[in-house]
């Protein structure tokens, strides 16, 4: 229980994740999922395709209201692709981002974050998303689908025949 209020910095997560020893029996890719390097770690890759974006279970949506439309992404939720999410989308009025479970993460009202509940991952934010706001750093490509799109690689999964999921 003393250690859910401790945190590890992310240079010792790094290095604990490089002590791991590596199974060769069983695929480097998975590993890497089951075993990741943490979420500022950098050793994980980042998904680049919605089926390995769904399958690595860390998703963040992202509501971007802009011009009375709200349109919803979905993306790997890490702090650091918080900040790019946010970065890459200054003229929009209001952004909440949550996690699968409809969850606040953050939320802000035009550029700045309005409301983020967990403090020390605000912390972690900020530290990729200010230098980007002052225009000292640029929000690094992200892969974030519409939700439109996740639902077009859901109905591509159906069997045509049955409307079952392919396994």
């Amino acid at each position: 229980m003393a250690l859910k209020s401790h945190s590890l910095d992310p240079q010792t997560v790094k290095e604990l994740h490089n002590e791991l020893p590596r199974c060769s029996v069983i695929a480097q890719e998975w590993q890497d999922r089951v075993f990741p390097a943490g979420d500022s770690g950098g050793e994980a890759r980042e998904p680049q395709t919605v089926g390995e974006l769904l399958e690595a279970n860390r998703l963040a949506i992202g509501y971007v209201y802009k011009g009375g439309q709200c349109t919803e992404y979905v993306f790997h939720r890490t702090p650091e692709n918080i900040a790019y999410f946010l970065g890459s989308r200054p003229d929009a009025s209001k952004i909440i981002v949550t996690d699968a479970l409809d969850r606040l993460i953050l939320d802000t009202v035009g550029n700045l974050i309005d409301t983020c509940p967990d403090q020390e991952l605000l912390r972690e934010v900020k530290k990729t998303l200010i230098p980007i706001q002052r225009g000292e750093a640029a929000a690094q490509p992200l892969f974030c689908p519409t939700m439109d799109e996740v639902d077009e690689y859901y109905e591509g999964q159906l069997a045509p025949e049955s409307g079952q999921l392919q396994l």
